[in-house]
Formats: structure tokens, C-alpha cells, sequence
């Protein structure tokens, strides 16, 4: 029976979904007991018959009751008795106490524990005394929700408010596959750092628990939220209430002129000083008392601040701030009740922070002591003068039960560990200051209540995956020129050549230089085949950019190139991360490594510097060399710049001595070394262009040098009396620099996403660290794909999803091959398909330190170069090169590779017939481009878009790259191109098929762009225009609509007469509802737009029967492209000729007229003279940018005072020109498009250019022909 028990018992807690473990133990005090309810329907109300207290008891059923043993009477002493409620998976469990009398204890933990074991809602009455801080806390309401959108609000909203001191908890769940989306439609909680309105909250799951806890403090009304699976639009909200119902009264004065002090209580408040936000009066002495409930610390938060003083010495107007024991800073606070634990300094094992205030409170029981033992101790020395310690530690011993101080040890300060100190009472604060100047490494200590026993481990830092990789550190510190070395050289000697080969020249390539240029300005040393050692300081500036560094070995004079040097690149800077100056002032963990680009090979003026044994620290007077090319003179009003490399013996300066108050005092730390002579006429030194140059000492005599310092600093001018140099002991930074490297190692072979760098094979997966989940911030990865050769590598991503910006300047994934960028992405739809040119691939992947979104995951494989979807390879003389999907617009993100290879010619040339893609960017970079390259030494020779096709390149040699890419947006029509290794020679496209209509001659009229009343065409310079001399442009078209027979004719559009049968106008001019031919008239002959202010009239109007707009024109699909601008209308009727009615001439095919020939476009009534603005000043980014197409023309003025436009109303009329009062007129325009409000700075009148559809208008108007069968 007892096996089937506990058979029971166990599958219970672990198939149902809900269980609670109710464990009443009473100990010392009798009282009446308890009687518990709960239920799980609100209907239930049958109470469970008969339960004893004595044992585990189990619970089941919709509700039920229990009691404390001997319930109603006193329950006995040493009584233990334990409840299990178990309830239906889908249901949660609510708990209410019925009678409650148990004997109040600190924290009840002698009485009462609750257990949750899984997540659920529980309520329950609290009673008036002992269950005010349970171990525990019990959900008051709540519970589990599910769907695909449902409500949820705090008990009695909006009507009352909540109470206090409840706990409510909801649990809910959407579909698998969705995220639950959580939005407050109304909230309204207190204090005021919780009334913000919160914004909408997602999920990474579909599994969401929301916990609401109030005190036993203010009240308000609550909030009502909103729960939706994620695939749903957004629920909308309301603002966040003005008031807030509160149980308290309001705050009393912050401000007293009296002798005492202000008294503040409650829970928050506010204080100023006198007169804010205006400036305090003189002669005052003001304090406040603030008092918060017992349990409770005091935050003080600063919003504002404004004392006159210097900052760290307060003098006259101070603000101090103490409470029982000492003055207070911000800082770190701890309390723990633990019977053993460690207390570090902040940043420990690095340097604490200047100005903080940290506090430890750690208490015991009543008959406990508290013992505290510091293990490692390293504060800012006592000042010399003062003897006060400024950075300190003091640890006060108190009694807990009266508050009392019982004993204050210290201040401490300095290096000498305090002694073991032992409480008398049963509660210890540890108190911890620093000032605003001088830091150092702080402090760690442990405490216990029983020493006996052994003291406190921490947990070991987390093991590196690189820790175990090995170094191979090479053979070092013999050169093979030894250098002459002499003991007391005054001011240094020059060095023989070669005889430090590790020096290292820094090189730095300024941005005051816009082409590169190296200037020397730092030293550093040569201590691996990878790796330069040097001061972290030479790169306060330019330390991310790594393009400007080089790092020069095998030199001696910097005045010209040497035979023996060798200049590599930089592929890393690696400054110790403790490092802050200037931000902080010193210039402790002055230490940086540089990777090179290359590896190094040893030679007779290039070799290694050995490294020191860990911690190694050098005795007293012991000599050793400082080398570099700085200042020879010591004067910094009239510094000499070494030319060959100088070396300079120092002693090194005990540090006790050196951190003396009259040589560097607080400045030196342990992490450093002190070298030079002390008297005046021994003093030698390093200087400025010195900086992370090496200190290199022997052991013994003719054994290898090891570097023992990094120039660091030193006195300004140099040399001064008790001020030696000082460097970085490197020593002391022997794993620093033994993790980085081990770091690099395995970060060469690691993508940093996990896995591998390197992928080798015929297919895989890449993805991002956590995928699905998100990526983290500050994340670098790379892998190089390799597949067999002759193969290419195609890459599918399946899934994308980064932060969003422009340009891709955070976030992002960028691809290369071979030949240069794939592209680059960053937006939450994943890139087409790519095919690389050649059998590797190259994928980086990087993101910031702010948003973070699920990444990407990819598959690759290896191809077929047929399987390439655009470009490839080729060795014919001749041959065409075509945008994908020519004639029509090029896909986003294509990328084609075409290689050229043509044996044994001279020169390859390439050409381009037609070229439409992207403009350049406002910054001037190509985001959709074409890119030339010399194939046999891949040597760039232009990047080329917009829309002026480049002109021919010659490529020598029989070999060239051709890359074309494109981005995500704004696609246009392409490129058609072509390559030759004859110049004389060019490709030609095959011809089109025929048409039926090819053959039909269109008969264009004889006599056209002559009217027979001249145009004032003198009048070139009138601003805005004038009115036109009557039927002086007499091919002028007024194109009037009626939608609607009750509506009458209107002015729409003009057009230009160009046949007796045919009008050009604007494509525009027919957009949605107006595309209807039956819709329009065109009338000819007219001057005023009221008729009967011409008389006698000619005006004539003719009916329409059909119109064609270009195929091509997408402006109502797409309104940022505004391209073939153009249509064709025929009338039902020909037009017959009048003086006042003629037809003008159309330009010869792909005729443009030269910048600043003076044109006019003419409109009701008007005519303005506006010259020719060329197509490259108007395609700039400060006037039309990529709107403009070489299929238009751009005209206007560019001073403010003459701008003349095209106005609406004048849109599809002619823009006519005449070479000479004899040459004809030619409709050379039609009006497009211009600023709005017609005129503008930068803003010329852009017309779709005639010339350029010469072929479109005659193949449209012989297709009409044939189609309707007349005959012209």
C-alpha cells in the first residue's frame, strides 16, 4: 500500500501541470492555527471531510480545505505538517486563508513555507501579522490564458484600485510558431518610475508569464492590457492617465529656513536647494533627515547640480551627505545574511573607480560573530603631508538588535594588508571610498562565522576555447650585430646598425595628408613572427583605423628607404582594455599589440626580443638599454629629431623610491618600472618619438635580451632632476599578452559564430551565433568557402533577419569572391541566390552594440560555372556583354562575372552602346555598378553608373574581369556593351524580327517649323516669360477633357502638331481617370484660352480616337520614375493647314543640343526663353539626381534673380528650337516634370527628349497605319 503511495505520489508532480507544496512547521509559539480554502472553480465550495495534520497529506479534486493540527484549538509544539494540492493541467490553484493565528517571528521562517512547483496562479488572504515577507511569494490573481488574442487586467479596473501587498500572475500561450504580443491599452501604477506607459512586449516563444506586484504603500487604479499572437496587426492604446489615486498624503516641504532639520518620510520625495532652479543665496546652512521604513535603504538620485568649487575640494559651498556612520557617495551596495561570502572593489582584479562609494552589509545571527579577512589589499597611499587616507576602506561592527556602533576599524589604506578583525556583535559594514584622483588595484576579502573553516572559493573563471592552444614564440634576443654598449654615455649614444633588431618603427599615414604618407611616431618591438609589442598610448588617435599604420622593421636611419627594411600592414590593434587615458588621468596598462598582415622572416637586421618570466621584477641599479629615434636634445622648445637610432643605458630606480612624494609619487604603480640617474649632471632619458619603444636588460652578461619595458612617460622636456622614465613592466602583462594572441590564433581558424572559419567541400550551412534566436551585439564572424576545383560556389540564405539601416552602416552581411564585393545586406529579406566567380566564397558577418534581431542561416554547395545565372567565360575576339533581363530592367540584387580571355593580343577594348543603372549615391559611392578590372592583374580600372555610358577602355593584355552588381531598389534599364580587340571593329546586336508595318512610309508634312507670324525669339532674357505674339507658335495644341457630357471642355495639357493626323504630348497627361481617347478634344489655333477674346477666331478642334502612351511609362505603378514621358494622340479628323495652324519639325534620331542653346517652352498664352542645362550638371545630387534619364533634357537659369520654368498647365507642350532665323523650329522638348510651385533653385524644367524616341514614334505610327488599315 505504501509502494502504491508513493507510485502515486510521484506521477502525480510529474504529469499534471500544476502542483502546490503547502509546509507548516511550528516550533516555539502556540496559537489557534490556520484553515486554508482552495478551489479551483468559483462555483466549488465542498470542503474536504476529516484531514488531519501528522504527515504529507495529498489534495486533489476542484477544491477543498486544510487545517493546522488540533484545529480549532492551539496546534502543539514541534509540529511539522506538509500539503500537496494537485489540480487538472489546465487549471491553476487559488488559495485563500479562512482564520489565521500563528506566533509572530522575524522573518516566519520558523512557521510557514510555500512552494510553486509549477507556474500557476495562487491567492490568498494575507493575514494582519507573520506572512508580511514569506520566503515566498503566492499569486493573488490571475491565470492561464490561451489563444489567439484575448484580454487581462488587474482585480476591479477600472472601477477600484488594487490593493496592496498582492501578487498576480498570468500565464499565456498562442499558437506554436507565433510570439505573444503583449500591449497596455491603459496603465496607470505608482510611484512615477512605474507609470510610464509601457510600449508593446514580444516574445521570442509563444509561451509568456506576467507577474504584478504591489507594496503596502500607494494604490492606483492599475492597468488593462491586450494579448495577441504576433501575426496580428497592432491593438491600438489610450494615454496614460494625468492622476494617480494614492492612500498617503502629500510630501512636506523640502525646503526650511529653521535651525533644524527638514524631516522627510515615506517611500520616495524630492528635495532642492533654496530658490532652484535659480541660484542659492549666500550664507546658508540647510540639512534634511529622510527616514524610509524599517527593511528599507535610502536611494538618492542627483538630477541636477551646481556648487561653486573645484571639483574634489570643497572648500566653502559643499554638500555633505552621512547617515549613521559615515559620508556617503553613489555607489555599490550588497546586503547578505550568507553565513560566508567574498567582497571584491569594484572592477577587481583592474583598477577600482575614482570617486565611488560602495557599502557591504552583512549580518549573522544573534549569537553568531562575524569574522573578515582580506586577502589582497592595494589602495592609494596616505598622503605625505596629511597622512588622511583619501581612498580607503573602514568596517564598522554593530549590534543588530539596537543599531548601535559597538567599534569602527580603520581607515585603511595603502598596500600592507589589515589585520583579521573579528566582531563583537552580529552585524558588519564595510565601507569602501575612493577620491577622484589617484586609483589602484582595491581589494578582496571573505568573511565567515565559523574560521575555522576553510575560506570561501570563488568559481574559477569560465575556461577560453584558445587556452589550450599553444604559442610558438621564436628563437630571441640575439642579434647578429651585438650592440656596443657603455655604462654612462650622458644623454644616450648612436646605436650600431642593426644591433637592436627588434626595434620597430611605427609609422603613421595622418588625415591632414589626403594621400598616403607615412610619418614615424612610435616605437615598438618585435616580439613574434606576428606581433609587435608597444605602448597603448601611441594610439590614442587612428586606433580603428587600421589603413593608416605601418609597422617598419630592419630600420636605422628613417631619413631614407634602407635595403634591409621591411613595412607591414596592420590586421589588428589590441590596446590592454584597462587602458583610459586620457578619458582617465593615468597612464597605468599602457600596453598594446599589433598584428602584423604577413609573417615576419628573420634576417641578420630583422629578429625577436625575448619576453621576461612572469612577474619578473628587476633589482635595484640594474642597467639596461632604452632605443629609439626621439628627441636627441632633451630641450621641447627646441627639439632634434634623431635620423638614426639611438640607444641609452639606465639604472633602474628602486620602486619605493620612485613613488616618493618628490619623484613620481602617486603616478608610479607596481605594474611599471623607474629608470635613469638621479643626479643632475647623470641624467639621461627617453623622449617623445620613444614612446613604446623597448627596455631590454641581460639576465647575465651575454645572455639573450629580454624587453622589461614599454616607454611609457616621462617629465616634460625629457630630463628633470628626480623624475626618471618610466615604463610599462612587461612582466607583469605576460598572460594579457598571452590570451590575446591565443585569441587571435583561434580566432583564424574559428568563424566566430561557432564552428569553423574554414569550409571545405561540396555543400553546407553557415548561420548566425543562436539561430533562431538572436545574435549578439559587438559580433564579428567570417568563413571562407572553399569547394572543388573548377567548381563555383552557390549560396542559398533561407532565412534573414538584421537590424535595418542606411547604407548597412550597423548591422550587416557582406559577401566577396575572387573578384571584389558580392553585396552586402541588411534587412529582413533574405538576398537572392549568388553564384561566385571561382571556387571560393567569402561571408562576414558583423553587428553593432545596440539592436540585436534572429540573424540568418544559409546552405552552399558546389556548381557547374553553367549553372552561373548571368556572365561567364569567353576567348572570342569579339563579343557582347548584356545587363540581365535586357532590354527590359535589371533584377535587384544580380551579380554576373565576365571573364575575357583573349591569347595573344596586345589590347582588349570595351564599349558601351546603352547604359542605364542607379546614380551614385549622395555620397558619391556606385550602389548599382559596373566594375572593369585587368584580369591579369586584377587592378580596378574604373567603377562606372548613372546613365552616361563610359567611354572606351583599353585594357592591355588579352585578359579582363567585367563585374556587374546591383542592389535592392531602383533598378533601371541596364547596359548593353560590348568587347573587341580591334578598335575598328564592334559588335552589332542581331537584327530584331520584322514587323508587317516595317515597310509603310509615313508622308511628313513638307512645309513645318515655319509660322507665318514670327515669335518674339529676340526677348531671350525676360524673367518668367511673356505673353506670345498671336498664332506665333502655331503648332501649339490646347488638349481639353469632359469625363462626363455635363461637364464642359477644360484646359488639361498641351501638345505639339507634328502631322496633319498625329499630336505629341506628355504621357502624364493620360494617368487614371483620363486615359479615355472619347474623353478629349485637341484644339489648334488658338491665342487666348477664352475664345471669344480672339476675333476673328481660328480655332479649330478635333476629336480623338486613339492614344498611345510609351510602354515603358510606370510613373502610376512607381512614382519615382518618370521615364518615357511620352505619347502619341491621333484625331478623328486631319487638320488642314492655315497660317494659323502648322505643324512643327522633329529633330534628326538622337539629336542633342549643346549645353546653353536657348530654347523655348510655351504655354497658354505665354512663352519663356530658358537655355540648355547639360546633362551632367543636372544629373548632380544638388539638382535632379538619379530622376533625371538621358532620355530628357533639362532648361532653365541658375541665377535666383532669372529663373523662368514650365509651369502645370503646360505640361506635354513643345520645348522648340531653331538654330538660325532661316533653320526650321524643332520640337526638341516635351514638358515632364519640374519643382513644385514650378520654380526653384537647382531646379530646371525637366522635358522628355524627342531625339531619343525617334525610332518609338515612327514604328508606332506605321503600326497605327497598319492596324487600321489607312493609307497616309
Amino acid at each position: 500500500m505504501d509502494e502504491e503511495k508513493g507510485s502515486r505520489r510521484s506521477r502525480g508532480c510529474s504529469t499534471l501541470e500544476k502542483c502546490l507544496i503547502f509546509l507548516f512547521v511550528a516550533m516555539t509559539g502556540v496559537c489557534i492555527g490556520l484553515v486554508v480554502v482552495y478551489f479551483t472553480e468559483k462555483n466549488s465550495t465542498t470542503l474536504t471531510e476529516g484531514l488531519r495534520c501528522g504527515g504529507p497529506q495529498e489534495l486533489s479534486g476542484e477544491s477543498g480545505a486544510f487545517t493546522s493540527y488540533n484545529y480549532p484549538n492551539s496546534y502543539d509544539n514541534g509540529k511539522s505538517c506538509t500539503w500537496q494540492i494537485t489540480v487538472d493541467p489546465d487549471k491553476v490553484i487559488q488559495l485563500w486563508f479562512e482564520e489565521f493565528a500563528v506566533e509572530d517571528t522575524e522573518l516566519c521562517t520558523k512557521i510557514l513555507w510555500l512552494h510553486q512547483t509549477k507556474a500557476g496562479g495562487v491567492s490568498y488572504k494575507p493575514p494582519d501579522r507573520c506572512l508580511q515577507s514569506p520566503l515566498i511569494e503566492i499569486a493573488g490573481a490571475g491565470g492561464y490564458l490561451q489563444g489567439d488574442r484575448g484580454d487581462l487586467m488587474t482585480p476591479g479596473f477600472p472601477e477600484q484600485n488594487y490593493p496592496n501587498g498582492a501578487l498576480y500572475q498570468w500565464k499565456i500561450t498562442v499558437p506554436e510558431g507565433e510570439r505573444v504580443r503583449l500591449t497596455f491599452t491603459s496603465f496607470d501604477l505608482v510611484p512615477e518610475v512605474c507609470g510610464d506607459f509601457i510600449q508593446p512586449v514580444e516574445t521570442s516563444g509563444n509561451t509568456m508569464v506576467l507577474r504584478f506586484k504591489t507594496d503596502n504603500t500607494l494604490t492606483s487604479k492599475g492597468f488593462r492590457a491586450t494579448f495577441t499572437k504576433s501575426s496580428l496587426p497592432p491593438v491600438s492604446t489610450t494615454p496614460k492617465p494625468s492622476t494617480t489615486t494614492t492612500t498617503q498624503t502629500p510630501p512636506p516641504s523640502t525646503t526650511s529656513g529653521g535651525d533644524g532639520p527638514v524631516i522627510i518620510k515615506g517611500r520616495k520625495g524630492e528635495i532642492h536647494s533654496p530658490g532652484y532652479p535659480n541660484a542659492y543665496p549666500a550664507h546658508q546652512k540647510i540639512s534634511w533627515k529622510i527616514s524610509v521604513p524599517k527593511g528599507f535603504l535610502v536611494k538618492l538620485q542627483f538630477t541636477d547640480m551646481a556648487i561653486t568649487g573645484e571639483i574634489g575640494q570643497c572648500k566653502e559651498d559643499k554638500l555633505i551627505i552621512t547617515d549613521n556612520y559615515s559620508t556617503l557617495d553613489p555607489g555599490l551596495w550588497l546586503f547578505s545574511r550568507a553565513p560566508t561570502g567574498v567582497i571584491k572593489s569594484q572592477n577587481w582584479p583592474m583598477n577600482y573607480k575614482a570617486n565611488a562609494e560602495c557599502m557591504w552589509n552583512i549580518d549573522a545571527p544573534f549569537n553568531k560573530r562575524i569574522t573578515l579577512n582580506l586577502t589582497h589589499f592595494d589602495l592609494e597611499a596616505k598622503d605625505f603631508l596629511s597622512s588622511k587616507c583619501y581612498d580607503n576602506i573602514v568596517v564598522f561592527d554593530i549590534n543588530s538588535w539596537t543599531n548601535a556602533l559597538i567599534q569602527k576599524h580603520g581607515p585603511f589604506c595603502g598596500t600592507k594588508l589589515p589585520a583579521t578583525i573579528l566582531t563583537k556583535g552580529n552585524r558588519l559594514v564595510i565601507r569602501f571610498h575612493s577620491d577622484l584622483f589617484t586609483e589602484s588595484k582595491g581589494f578582496r576579502a571573505y568573511w565567515t562565522r565559523d574560521p575555522s573553516l576553510p575560506a570561501p572559493t570563488e568559481p574559477p573563471v569560465p575556461a577560453n576555447p584558445w587556452d589550450d592552444i599553444d604559442i610558438e614564440w621564436p628563437p630571441c634576443g640575439r642579434p647578429a650585430t651585438p650592440p656596443s654598449v657603455t655604462s654612462r654615455i650622458v644623454n644616450g649614444e648612436p646605436a650600431t646598425p642593426h644591433s637592436w633588431p627588434w626595434q620597430v618603427s611605427m609609422q603613421v599615414w595622418p588625415a591632414s595628408r589626403p594621400e598616403p604618407t607615412f610619418f614615424h611616431t612610435c616605437g615598438g618591438t618585435l616580439i613574434h613572427k606576428n606581433w609587435v609589442m608597444t605602448a597603448a598610448h601611441c594610439f590614442i588617435n587612428y586606433a580603428d583605423e587600421l589603413q593608416r599604420w605601418n609597422m617598419c622593421l630592419g630600420k636605422h636611419n628613417l631619413t631614407f628607404t634602407e635595403p634591409s627594411q621591411r613595412c607591414f600592414n596592420v590586421t589588428g590593434i589590441y590596446r590592454h582594455e584597462g587602458f583610459k587615458y586620457p578619458t582617465v588621468p593615468t597612464v597605468e596598462f599602457d600596453i598594446a599589440l599589433v598584428r602584423l598582415d604577413g609573417d615576419v622572416t628573420p634576417s641578420n637586421e630583422i629578429s625577436f626580443a625575448c619576453l621576461p618570466s612572469v612577474e619578473e621584477v628587476l633589482p635595484a641599479t640594474k642597467k639596461c638599454y632604452a632605443t629609439g629615434w626621439g628627441d636627441e636634445t632633451g630641450d621641447s622648445m627646441n627639439a632634434k629629431v634623431a635620423e638614426a637610432l639611438n640607444q641609452v643605458a639606465l639604472p633602474v630606480v628602486p620602486y619605493d623610491t620612485c613613488k616618493r612624494m618628490d619623484y613620481w609619487w602617486f603616478q608610479v604603480k607596481t605594474t611599471m618600472i623607474c629608470c635613469g640617474y638621479t643626479l643632475p649632471d647623470e641624467l639621461q632619458s627617453v623622449c617623445q618619438g620613444d614612446s613604446g619603444g623597448p627596455l631590454v636588460c641581460q639576465d647575465t652578461a651575454g645572455g639573450p635580451w629580454e624587453v622589461h619595458g614599454i616607454t611609457s612617460f616621462g617629465p616634460i622636456g625629457c630630463i628633470m632632476n628626480k623624475k626618471p622614465s618610466v615604463f610599462t613592466r612587461s612582466s607583469a602583462y605576460i598572460p594579457w599578452i598571452g590570451n590575446v594572441i591565443r585569441r587571435d590564433l583561434y580566432n583564424q581558424h574559428t568563424s566566430g559564430c561557432g564552428g569553423p572559419k574554414d569550409l571545405i567541400g561540396t555543400k553546407g550551412t553557415v548561420s548566425s551565433m543562436g539561430f533562431p534566436g538572436n545574435y549578439d551585439n559587438k559580433a564579428r564572424c567570417e568563413w571562407t568557402i572553399q569547394v572543388p576545383e573548377g567548381q563555383l560556389v552557390h549560396l542559398h540564405f533561407s532565412n534573414f533577419s538584421l537590424e535595418e539601416s542606411q547604407l548597412c552602416l550597423n548591422d550587416k552581411v557582406s559577401i566577396r569572391d575572387g573578384v571584389g564585393s558580392l553585396g552586402t545586406h541588411c534587412n529582413h529579406l533574405p538576398p537572392t541566390d549568388l553564384v561566385s566567380d571561382g571556387n571560393k566564397l567569402h561571408i562576414s558577418f558583423s553587428s553593432n552594440d545596440k539592436v540585436v534581431d534572429t540573424g540568418f542561416t544559409a546552405t552552399w554547395r558546389g556548381v557547374s560555372p553553367t549553372e552561373a545565372p548571368c556572365g561567364g567565360s569567353f576567348n572570342t575576339a569579339q563579343g557582347e556583354i548584356n545587363s540581365p533581363n535586357w532590354p527590359n530592367d535589371y533584377q535587384a540584387q544580380s551579380v554576373c562575372t565576365w571573364r575575357i580571355t583573349i591569347p595573344a593580343v596586345k589590347s582588349v577594348h570595351i564599349g558601351f552602346t546603352h547604359f542605364e543603372l542607379q546614380a551614385a549615391n549622395m555620397l558619391g559611392n556606385c550602389v548599382d555598378y559596373v566594375e572593369v578590372f585587368n584580369g591579369e592583374t586584377m587592378a580596378s580600372l574604373g567603377r562606372f553608373c548613372g546613365f552616361a555610358p563610359p567611354s572606351t577602355l583599353t585594357i592591355p593584355g588579352g585578359s579582363v574581369v567585367i563585374r556587374f552588381l546591383s542592389n535592392g531598389a531602383d533598378h533601371q534599364k541596364g547596359f548593353r556593351g560590348y568587347w573587341t580587340n580591334d578598335v575598328g571593329v564592334i559588335p552589332t546586336l542581331p537584327p530584331t524580327p520584322p514587323n508587317p508595318w516595317d515597310n509603310i512610309t509615313i508622308t511628313w508634312p513638307v512645309q513645318c517649323g515655319n509660322p507665318a507670324v514670327k515669335p518674339k525669339s529676340a526677348a531671350m532674357r525676360v524673367v518668367n516669360g511673356v505673353e506670345a505674339t498671336p498664332h506665333s507658335w502655331p503648332w501649339q495644341v490646347s488638349m481639353q477633357a469632359s469625363p462626363m457630357s455635363l461637364i464642359p471642355y477644360m484646359h488639361g495639357c498641351g501638345g505639339s502638331l507634328i502631322h496633319e493626323d498625329w499630336i505629341l504630348t506628355a504621357a502624364h497627361c493620360f494617368m487614371f481617370p483620363l486615359s479615355n481617347p472619347s474623353y478629349w478634344r485637341m484644339c489648334l489655333g488658338k491665342h487666348h484660352m477664352n475664345s471669344s477674346m480672339d476675333v476673328p477666331s481660328a480655332e479649330e478642334c478635333f476629336k480623338v480616337d486613339s492614344i498611345i502612351r510609351h510602354e515603358g511609362f510606370v510613373y502610376e505603378q512607381d512614382p519615382t520614375d518618370i521615364s518615357n514621358d511620352i505619347a502619341l494622340v491621333h484625331l478623328a479628323t486631319a487638320v488642314n493647314m492655315t497660317k494659323e495652324i502648322s505643324p512643327v519639325c522633329l529633330p534628326k534620331p538622337g539629336a542633342v543640343m549643346p549645353a546653353g542653346t536657348p530654347c523655348y517652352v510655351t504655354g497658354w498664352g505665354d512663352e519663356k526663353a530658358l537655355p540648355i542645362v547639360d546633362f551632367q550638371t543636372c544629373s548632380k545630387p544638388a539638382y535632379w539626381w538619379d530622376s533625371l534619364r538621358p532620355s530628357m533634357i533639362c532648361a532653365g537659369y541658375e541665377s535666383p534673380d532669372e529663373l523662368k520654368s514650365a509651369c502645370q498647365g503646360d505640361s506635354g507642350g513643345p520645348f522648340a528650337c531653331s538654330g538660325s532665323g532661316t533653320t526650321p523650329w524643332e520640337v526638341h522638348g516635351i514638358v515632364s516634370f519640374g519643382p513644385q510651385g514650378c520654380i526653384k533653385d537647382k531646379k530646371p524644367s525637366v522635358f522628355t527628349r524627342v531625339s531619343a524616341f525617334s525610332d518609338w514614334i515612327d514604328t508606332n505610327i506605321k503600326k497605327f497605319i497598319h492596324e487600321s488599315g489607312k493609307t497616309y
